[in-house]
């Protein structure tokens, strides 16, 4: 699924700000650790990404047992096209997913 995703020109967002990191949403009662959760943009967001971090206080505070995913964007505030899933990489619309 996650390749299919980066084949169709979207990028995940936390990888790209912090490459080589590995990042957990989920905690199990053995303490393993599972990324479930992501954010990906099309090439039109993801230039305007400029963090993208997880926040385990959702699942401390016990409000989910998954962390939040944050998504922040340098971008001027309008209504924008999101264009369609079919191919992000084609279409120049900005998406996420």
């Amino acid at each position: 699924f996650l390749d299919g995703l980066r084949a169709r020109g979207l990028t995940d967002t936390y990888e790209l700000m912090s490459p080589g990191i590995q990042a957990y949403s989920w905690i199990g009662r053995t303490g393993d650790g599972y990324r479930y959760d992501y954010l990906h943009a099309g090439p039109a967001l993801a230039k305007l990404v400029v963090s993208s971090e997880y926040l385990h206080e959702t699942r401390d505070l016990r409000l989910s047992d998954h962390a939040a995913l944050t998504l922040t964007l340098d971008a001027d505030a309008e209504r924008l096209d999101t264009g369609s899933l079919t191919d992000a990489a084609a279409d120049s619309a900005p998406m996420l997913f």
